[in-house]
């Protein structure tokens, strides 16, 4: 078992998820949840400062919180993320938030991998009609037929690249659905990890 707050890094930046999913500009949260989670933009800023000269040389996650016992990164995305350049963003924070993971934790990568999980949490609203996610009653239906039966969910905007390459499961939801995934979970309150090789 490996306690995170007993790396000064993780335990210094801990926040509500809700503050993790403020888009200031927008002055709106992509979720009202008060659970605690670490703030890995911080993490990411610290880390970079001290041994990369520059914050401005990474990418990271929002947030990284312990979902059912599985340490998961979490990004919230406010606007429209239909581009390839801002998917490929996307996956870059997460390769580079393992990394910095792995880094401060010591933990092997594989290790990580395995017990990692990722939610890009989007802005329904912003991500349909005249985007790549247009609304469509009927493939919805399909969606949500094919996920029951498959009890997978369908992963959106090209994040399945990351599966089983990066992380082990990749989760995208609205900011509806990922409320009632946090409804429906276990949001450890302490942050200790049974890591499974």
């Amino acid at each position: 078992m490996i306690d995170l707050t007993s790396f000064l890094e993780f335990r210094k930046h801990v926040k509500s998820i809700q503050s993790l999913s403020d888009d200031s500009q927008n002055s709106q949260f992509l979720s009202d949840s008060h659970s605690c989670a670490i703030d890995f933009d911080a993490v990411k800023r610290e880390y970079c400062n001290a041994h990369i000269g520059s914050e401005d040389n990474a990418k990271s996650v929002d947030a990284l919180v312990l979902v059912n016992g599985r340490l998961t990164f979490i990004e919230f995305k406010n606007g429209n993320i239909s581009s390839s350049q801002k998917k490929n963003d996307i996956k870059q924070k997460v390769y580079e938030s393992l990394f910095i993971f792995h880094e401060i934790s010591k933990i092997p990568l594989d290790t990580i991998c395995s017990n990692l999980d990722f939610i890009l949490v989007y802005n329904k609203l912003n991500n349909v009609q005249g985007h790549k996610l247009q609304q469509s009653p009927s493939r919805e239906a399909i969606f949500s037929v094919m996920s029951k039966k498959s009890k997978q969910s369908i992963i959106r905007f090209s994040m399945d690249f990351l599966q089983s390459r990066v992380v082990s499961n990749v989760f995208t939801l609205n900011e509806i659905e990922f409320s009632s995934l946090l409804k429906g979970s276990m949001i450890s309150q302490g942050l200790r990890v049974n890591f499974k090789n």
